[in-house]
């Protein structure tokens, strides 16, 4: 639930421009994805998505092909 939780509230940042909340979220929901065995998958999958796009967003093209990659 938690994973679940900071995903939505990094979109809510996102959708919001605020992008460094938005990326705070989003990796705390990665975090908590990557360490826990009952992960969700597709949002552990989407969170790495929102990522890649904040990063293009702020001309950050090496991080963003780093989350490019997790997410294939």
């Amino acid at each position: 639930e938690q994973q679940e939780a900071y995903y939505y509230n990094g979109s809510v940042c996102r959708d919001l421009n605020d992008t460094l909340r938005a990326m705070e979220n989003f990796l705390k929901s990665i975090e908590i994805g990557e360490t826990n065995k009952h992960c969700d998958s597709l949002m552990l999958r989407n969170a790495y998505s929102n990522m890649e796009y904040l990063f293009y967003g702020v001309q950050d093209y090496k991080n963003e092909l780093v989350y490019a990659k997790k997410r294939i």
